[in-house]
C-alpha cells in the first residue's frame, strides 16, 4: 500500500543529497513498543490504580524504566498501594510511586502542595526526587479549603441539600480555574522570586 506519492513534477524539487521518501520502505517499518497507556472513563473505581501499578512492577522487573504521569485530577481521588504487609494511601501521586522512575503531575491537575509533600515522605529518598510538577498545574490554597468548608456549613444551616465535599478546596478552585482566576505554580514561583 501507498500512503504517500510524490508526483513527477516535485521530485525535480527535492535538493540534492536528500532522497524523496520511499513508499516502498513503509513496508519495512517494524513498530517498537514506546509504552502503555492506562485510561479511564472519567470516573472512579475503575480499576486504572491496579493496572498501573500491575504494569509498573512488571516492567521494572523486566528492567525497563517507568514513566507514571497523572494528566488530571485532584485530592479527592485515591488508592492503596500495598507492598507486602504495607498499604500506602495515595491522593496525589499515581499507584506507581514505588516503581516509577519519573512521575509527572501535569497542567490539568489541582494540587495541594502540603498534601503532596506529606504522600512523598513514605517514598524512599530517590523517588522523592524524581517527581515533576507541571508549573501550569493549580495551587489549591487555604483559601479554597476555607470557602469549601463555608459553603458546606451555609448549605447546612439553611437546609439546602449538602453536597457532601471533602472540604478539601477542590470545588472553589475548579471553580477559579473556569474562570482563570487561580494560582498556578508558574504564579506562586514568581511571587516567591518576587519577596
Amino acid at each position: 500500500m501507498t500512503l504517500y506519492k510524490i508526483p513527477n513534477d516535485l521530485r525535480a524539487t527535492i535538493p540534492k543529497g536528500q532522497v524523496a521518501f520511499n513508499p516502498s520502505k513503509v513496508n519495512a517499518f517494524k513498530p517498537f513498543k514506546h509504552g502503555r497507556a492506562i485510561f479511564g472513563g472519567h470516573f472512579g473505581d475503575e480499576g486504572k490504580g491496579k493496572c498501573v501499578d500491575i504494569t509498573a512492577r512488571e516492567w521494572k522487573s523486566e528492567g525497563l524504566h517507568v514513566l507514571s504521569i497523572r494528566g488530571q485530577g485532584s485530592g479527592n481521588a485515591g488508592h492503596t498501594v500495598k507492598i507486602g504487609n504495607n498499604e500506602y494511601h495515595f491522593h496525589y501521586l499515581t499507584s506507581a510511586g514505588f516503581s516509577a522512575d519519573i512521575m509527572l503531575l501535569m497542567a490539568g491537575m489541582l494540587i495541594d502542595p502540603i498534601r503532596v509533600l506529606n504522600e512523598m515522605k513514605v517514598l524512599p529518598a530517590e523517588m522523592q526526587k524524581s517527581i515533576l510538577i507541571d508549573e501550569r498545574a493549580m495551587v489549591i490554597t487555604d483559601l479554597n479549603r476555607f470557602v469549601d468548608a463555608y459553603r458546606e456549613e451555609r448549605r447546612h444551616k439553611t437546609g439546602t441539600p449538602i453536597i457532601g465535599t471533602t472540604k478539601s478546596g477542590v470545588g472553589p478552585g475548579v471553580s477559579l480555574r473556569g474562570h482563570r482566576d487561580h494560582v498556578t505554580f508558574a504564579d506562586a514561583k514568581a511571587c516567591q522570586s518576587e519577596v
